[in-house]
């Protein structure tokens, strides 16, 4: 009789172990290999197995009761000895490999109590902690400047089979917020609100910097000018720009400034001396009420006195003893001879009166000269004996005699002497002799 025997696969077992032809030359039972059993499982302390079969190379996970998690992340198997081992395999060659070795050690898989291990530490911050497994917590204190980010108490849970803390922990810079406003000032925070930071400041056109430049967010989590704004909302000076000074302006020649101020958009006044109008340093003319300003630049747009009236100043090329000077405008006049003269203006000569037409009497004489209370009494010498336009001759007695008649001749603008009195006219005494007694 003819036997054969069934050998299977390491994991495997014949269901039956020896077949037999039979006389009508078949085998008496089909070859078959069934897998490997393995017991049930006993459940780990603080947990219970949840399978996929009893048999080789079934897998069984582990599900640890609440605060407890298991040990490792091993997966328990039904090995080929029939006994359940502990393997860590990420596929199915592995998992088989680990299930068929040589040597296998019986393992079960252990639930142990949930352990955060140590929380974070963050910069700033310290952490105080009642332990490390499930259900303890820790408190987070930032240090002064800084504050939590999201929360100051932690717990530590299970998420799955995964112990964590309910966060993490950290410390940020308190923050200011946006910085206070000032008037005509632009605050620039490139860094940022929070603790720490500095912004710059840009001062507005005509303002600049104080000895304050510089805006910092405090430790408490203010600005460190907000109790200086306040003060300057209810009046006082700008905190961080104020207004350029232009200094004193300097006072031109030939007139008076009267001044608001020395700072940006105040502004001076100017007032010329007569015959001097206000004009700009360039010497252009300006309204007379204009108001030259401390601009933008902390300088001042300068005024000047310019000459005007050429005729007041003197400035003019008419005759000087005989020319009449007329203002016709800006720096500009006009010349004409004065009355009892003849000429251009800027030429000008006396109007002449023929010889004097009265001749010396007997026993006097004439003098002439033009009087103090003449237009020309400013032009020349009070004495002339030239016939000419205001020159005046007087007749005077010789010594020993007494004038009887006043007789004054004058030479008229016309060219003409007025004779008020003929002396020359027959039985005329013009002197009389004194007789000493």
């Amino acid at each position: 009789m003819l036997e054969a025997r069934v050998v299977c696969e390491r994991g495997y077992l014949p269901r039956y172990p020896v077949l037999t032809c039979t006389a009508s030359g078949q085998w008496d039972k089909p070859a078959l290999c069934d897998p490997v059993n393995c017991s049930l499982p006993e459940d780990p302390p603080h947990g219970s197995y949840l399978c996929q079969g009893h048999v080789f190379s079934d897998r069984c996970d582990v599900i640890c009761d609440m605060r407890y998690v298991p040990e490792t992340n091993d997966t328990l198997g039904c090995s080929w000895t029939g006994n359940w081992i502990t393997f860590r395999g990420e596929n199915t060659t592995e998992m088989e490999n680990a299930l068929s070795a040589d040597n296998v050690i019986p393992q079960t898989l252990v639930c142990v109590i949930a352990d955060c291990g140590s929380i974070s530490t963050p910069e700033h911050g310290d952490v105080s902690c009642t332990g490390t497994t499930y259900g303890e917590t820790c408190h987070l204190t930032c240090h002064d400047g800084y504050e939590r980010l999201i929360q100051d108490n932690f717990t530590c849970q299970v998420h799955g089979d995964k112990p964590t803390w309910s966060g993490e922990p950290e410390c940020i810079p308190v923050s200011c917020g946006s910085p206070p406003e000032f008037p005509h000032t632009s605050i620039r925070c490139t860094s940022g609100h929070t603790y720490g930071n500095t912004c710059g400041v840009t001062c507005a056109d005509g303002y600049e910097g104080t000895n304050l430049q510089n805006v910092t967010c405090h430790i408490t989590g203010n600005w460190s000018l907000q109790a200086e704004a306040l003060q300057s909302v209810v009046g006082g000076p700008d905190l961080l720009c104020q207004k350029k000074d232009c200094g004193n302006l300097s006072t031109p020649a030939h007139g008076r400034l009267t001044c608001s101020g020395t700072r940006y958009q105040d502004s001076c006044r100017l007032t010329c001396e007569p015959g001097y109008k206000v004009a700009d340093e360039s010497g252009h003319l300006l309204h007379r009420l204009f108001n030259f300003r401390c601009m933008a630049s902390g300088e001042w747009n300068k005024p000047s006195c310019v000459p005007s009236d050429y005729c007041q100043l003197g400035l003019h090329d008419c005759h000087p003893e005989h020319g009449v000077c007329s203002l016709t405008g800006h720096q500009a006049f006009s010349c004409r001879c004065r009355v009892g003269t003849v000429g251009d203006g800027r030429h000008c000569e006396r109007t002449a009166c023929p010889d004097f037409p009265v001749a010396e009497p007997e026993n006097g004489f004439f003098s002439c000269s033009i009087p103090t209370s003449s237009a020309a009494d400013t032009c020349q010498s009070a004495t002339s004996t030239e016939p000419e336009y205001e020159v005046v001759c007087v007749l005077h007695c010789n010594h020993g005699y007494d004038r009887l008649i006043y007789a004054e001749y004058s030479c008229g603008h016309d060219g003409n002497w007025t004779i008020p009195v003929d002396i020359n006219s027959t039985g005329t005494t013009h002197c009389l002799g004194t007789y000493e007694t």
